[in-house]
């Protein structure tokens, strides 16, 4: 083999290996744990108040809030403009509480005692990512606020548009120490 040939098959190796190094590190969508946990969010938060939104083109169609664990208000929405509120009082408390743990699980329970365990991610310290059974189920903003509030944002989108917006109010403890 003369040197011109053995430069062009080192090449075509060398871009051969160069490819599935690449294709191997590649990004994909099964869960990510890489990265550190933002240690702030660590630990067991409840929820205290929430608010959502649905959207058709663009257009708010229904608002509601819940003032606390027993009571939502449903605000009528005509043409995108809050109207009228209407109570809705419940005689079982909503609520969830959800637990943090530094090894990258967290565990969900709801009111009625129904319970989910999985993992998380913080990717950068105002994103969350919960997956479920290794497939992601959702990735939220977060903040905390003056208050010290565990503050979650969950957008829902639709063919790229937003379909739906609710913010969500965590204190740090347990829903049953309150």
């Amino acid at each position: 083999m003369n040197k011109k040939n053995f430069l062009h098959v080192l090449t075509v190796m060398m871009v051969a290996m160069l490819c599935v190094g690449f294709i191997s590190c590649g990004g994909d969508d099964g869960e990510n744990t890489s990265g550190a946990i933002d240690s702030r969010i660590l630990g067991t938060w409840y929820s205290t108040v929430s608010e959502g939104w649905d959207y058709v083109d663009g257009i708010t169609v229904n608002h509601w809030r819940d003032k606390d664990e027993y009571t939502t208000i449903n605000y009528n929405v005509v043409n995108g403009v809050d109207g009228v509120p209407t109570p809705y009082t419940s005689d079982k408390p909503e609520w969830q509480e959800i637990t943090f743990s530094n090894d990258g699980t967290y565990y969900l329970i709801n009111e009625e005692g129904h319970g989910y365990k999985g993992t998380f991610t913080t990717p950068n310290n105002n994103k969350i990512n919960l997956y479920y059974n290794g497939s992601l189920i959702s990735s939220d903003s977060y903040i905390f606020n003056e208050e010290g509030q565990l503050v979650v944002t969950m957008d829902e989108y639709d063919d790229g548009e937003l379909e739906s917006r609710e913010i969500a109010y965590y204190n740090r403890g347990s829903y049953s120490k309150k």
